[in-house]
């Protein structure tokens, strides 16, 4: 049998390989400009790192030699962020790299020299502002009032920081950007917080899905409820009132003007910090399936208000429930609970807050699992369970929590550890349980054969 063929693919695999080889030898310098822009690429592609520091990475590689200069420059992506207090690289020489890929600023007014105004950033960057994709800036009130309306077609995210004395017209500078989608609105360090008393004369964002607003619980629901209406609420699928401790203690000065309801068509996260809780009264969100209670403790009961909502939609969507520190009057809980008949995810941490100051209205012994409500979710064969489409918990119960029972959570899981029927209806399977903390260590609950029954 001949092998001429065998040896002639042999000698052209060879071929091929002798100038890969001699290659991979060279020197880094002699890299093909493509390999080297993915290695550049590669180096600054960590989530840890922030367009600063990318920037400074991008400097330097860019001395290393003449080719590198002309790979780093010539490679758009490693130029797309950029922060106003950055003196490695000139604005002008960063926006020309870029070419015409999208472009992420950032200005932060506290690390910058006074004479560096967020107007005059935004105004640099002058016609390739069409290009911003987004923006995360914190200055004072005045500097975001004082930026013009500019064109800003492809701006999906803005992250807005706003400190000083209250001005209504901190978005003002945003009226054209019709594709935003995520908004973060945060008040820090504000003179006055409960000068909030002037509705935010903020413009509509018809595409707006996400926003997150920070504030201080010296600032009316109705601000906040205004502040969403006139933002758009037709698209919003996800909400975050957040909250954060900025002021003294005094009351809010009277408001000048009237509270809007809300009505959210789409909305299907509602995430509620502190006494946000007490917004669900103005609330109408019928598409809702996930909501999140965090650090309640001392203001309000968040079960009173959440059964008061539930008790106002007919069909309840919701399909699940978090308690993240956050808790209340049980018999409360439990009504909640008995309105959501289609909850399949249930989350709960309670009683790892150490901090002395909230420990004096924080007790974490007293947490919202108690047996009664375990009790209640495991039902029996007259009586039929809360929740009985429950289908994953997990669970963060710190061990000085003394209402908490481990042998209430045992039966409740043994009772769920397959699909059945008790008192008349279906019940589903627990397909994931996690519990942890409360043996001073993690632990998956794998084992729940009521061994430990006690």
């Amino acid at each position: 049998m001949s092998t001429d063929h065998i040896s002639s693919e042999a000698t052209q695999i060879e071929s091929e390989r002798h100038p890969l080889s001699a290659e991979d030898q060279s020197p880094i310098s002699r890299l093909p400009m493509k390999l080297l822009s993915k290695i550049f690429l590669y180096v600054v592609s960590d989530s840890w790192l922030d367009g600063k520091t990318t920037t400074i990475i991008c400097t330097q590689i860019a001395r290393v030699c003449v080719t590198w200069r002309e790979v780093a420059q010539g490679t758009a992506e490693l130029w797309t962020d950029i922060d106003s207090k950055e003196t490695n690289v000139k604005l002008k020489d960063q926006l020309a790299y870029s070419a015409t890929l999208p472009l992420h600023l950032t200005h932060e007014r506290d690390q910058l020299r006074r004479n560096v105004a967020l107007s005059r950033f935004l105004g640099r960057v002058g016609a390739r502002m069409q290009r911003v994709e987004s923006l995360f800036l914190s200055t004072t009130c005045k500097g975001l009032a004082a930026v013009p309306v500019h064109n800003l077609p492809m701006l999906s995210q803005a992250h807005i920081i706003y400190t000083g004395k209250y001005n209504p017209n901190i978005l003002n500078f945003l009226a054209n950007a019709t594709a935003l989608t995520d908004l973060t609105l945060q008040g820090a360090e504000c003179t006055y917080m409960r000068s909030h008393v002037v509705a935010l004369r903020a413009p509509s964002f018809p595409s707006l899905t996400r926003m997150t607003l920070v504030l201080d619980i010296n600032v009316h629901p109705e601000w906040f409820l205004s502040t969403i209406a006139q933002c758009g609420t037709e698209n919003l699928t996800f909400l975050h009132l957040a909250f954060c401790s900025l002021s003294d203690n005094e009351p809010p000065r009277r408001l000048v003007f009237t509270r809007v309801d809300l009505t959210l068509p789409v909305l299907r996260t509602l995430i509620l910090e502190s006494e946000n809780h007490t917004m669900l009264r103005y609330i109408d969100a019928p598409q809702l399936e996930s909501i999140v209670f965090s650090y309640v403790y001392d203001l309000g009961d968040p079960f009173v208000s959440f059964s008061r909502f539930l008790a106002q939609t007919p069909m309840s969507s919701i399909r699940a429930l978090e308690l993240h520190e956050a808790t209340g009057d049980p018999s409360a809980f439990l009504t909640c609970l008995a309105l959501l008949p289609d909850l399949d995810r249930m989350a709960i941490t309670w009683g790892h807050i150490r901090s002395i100051r909230v420990l004096v209205v924080y007790d974490p012994s007293q947490g919202p699992l108690t047996a009664e409500v375990l009790d209640r979710m495991t039902g029996d064969s007259e009586r039929p369970p809360l929740v009985p489409r429950l289908t994953s918990v997990h669970f963060d119960i710190s061990s000085v929590c003394r209402n908490f029972s481990e042998p209430a959570l045992r039966r409740f899981v043994r009772s769920r550890r397959a699909p059945s029927v008790r008192g008349g209806c279906s019940v589903a399977a627990l397909e994931k349980v996690v519990v942890t903390g409360i043996y001073g260590s993690d632990n998956d609950f794998r084992e729940c054969d009521g061994e430990r029954d006690g």
